[in-house]
């Protein structure tokens, strides 16, 4: 769902905070600001950070870890939500739909890499967000651009 921008609380740590999903069990811990609508590099680090959550995950995965997969599956589905929040809904064009279209793919792939303990729709998650990460033009979707 195409929403009207991402909020990161700024408050030494920054953590995520995604409308309309739950709590997480822990915050979601960023490295970098993003406020209100996130700009290329935001995005760009809301993305390194789901992939590098993501190749965490598949590492416990790999070793049967199941709470710990959890946690990281969850945490990267926190910033998908993040990621389809701060999509320009102002920008009414396909690209937009079509992207959105993709998070919610992305967010049905993880949910399902996470109940069903399955590798191959978590590789594919990989795939699909570091395709997004290296278009430069998608990155501008979200929010207001540069």
């Amino acid at each position: 769902m195409i929403g009207t921008g991402a909020k990161v609380l700024g408050n030494g740590m920054e953590h995520l905070s995604v409308q309309g999903m739950r709590e997480l069990d822990e915050p979601v811990p960023l490295t970098e600001v993003a406020l209100d609508v996130p700009d290329r590099d935001a995005i760009r680090s809301l993305m390194d950070g789901a992939l590098s959550r993501l190749a965490i995950a598949r590492g416990h995965m790999e070793r049967g870890a199941g709470a710990q997969t959890a946690r990281h599956i969850r945490s990267t589905m926190a910033i998908i939500g993040t990621l389809q929040e701060a999509l320009n809904a102002e920008e009414d064009t396909e690209a937009v739909s079509r992207l959105d279209a993709l998070y919610d793919y992305i967010q049905g792939q993880l949910y399902h890499a996470d109940v069903r303990n399955n590798p191959v729709a978590l590789d594919e998650v990989v795939q699909l967000l570091a395709t997004i990460r290296s278009y430069e033009e998608w990155l501008g979707l979200h929010g207001q651009g540069e």
